[in-house]
């Protein structure tokens, strides 16, 4: 099925809402999601395994070892936001490595989205165990082949200085329909039931209502 950029940011943010995540988390999530399908990545699968994994796993928090600076456990859904903070505050150049990130395409999709906001400009260098290595920037992802969906260790390097070309925005992907399903079932948990009760204490549409 074929789905719109703006479809896939506000699917994936609700789901995440639905799966628990905060606010400012599930948005970040959303934004991640549409990076990924503008990229030409799958953008519901990764977001539905890591947001999964989010709902049965309890937070690892961002502790890098005091030995040699690594994080061990990444869960990308719950944590991704802040590895990217951590990454964006080194020096240009430094290495972030992490022994295991549950979903390492959700994370590239954090960086690619971060990046995009960024008006320093840069380029992210992932290191995938099993000798991967990709590139991200604003607008792109090098090279561009289907991202592993499997857990494994990464090691970042943001570079400052890369001047991004203007991103292309398709008018639409296709999607998966299964799990686009399933996205839309983590998503209808952020409704309420439509009875009685719910009307009487403000819930239903406004005047306006495209979210």
């Amino acid at each position: 099925m074929r789905v719109s950029l703006n479809e896939i940011r506000t699917m994936a943010g609700k789901a995440a809402i639905g799966a628990g995540l905060p606010f400012g988390t599930a948005d970040e999530i959303g934004h991640a999601a549409a990076w990924l399908a503008q990229v030409g990545q799958d953008a519901v699968g990764p977001v539905l395994v890591a947001l999964t994994a989010a709902e049965t796993a309890p937070p690892h928090p961002l502790e890098p070892s005091e030995e040699d600076g690594k994080l061990d456990l990444v869960a990308a859904a719950q944590v991704g936001a802040g590895v990217v903070d951590l990454l964006f505050a080194r020096p240009s150049g430094q290495s972030l490595a992490i022994d295991r990130v549950d979903v390492p395409a959700m994370l590239i999709g954090l960086i690619g989205q971060a990046l995009a906001r960024d008006a320093r400009g840069g380029a992210v260098t992932v290191d995938l165990a099993g000798g991967d290595r990709l590139t991200v920037t604003a607008d792109c992802l090098l090279p561009c082949r289907g991202l592993r969906p499997g857990p494994g260790g990464v090691t970042l390097v943001l570079t400052r200085g890369h001047a991004s070309q203007p991103a292309r925005f398709p008018d639409g992907v296709e999607v998966d329909p299964g799990d686009w399903r399933a996205l839309s079932a983590l998503a209808a948990r952020t409704l309420v039931p439509a009875d009685g009760t719910s009307r009487r204490r403000g819930a239903g549409a406004g005047d306006i209502d495209n979210e």
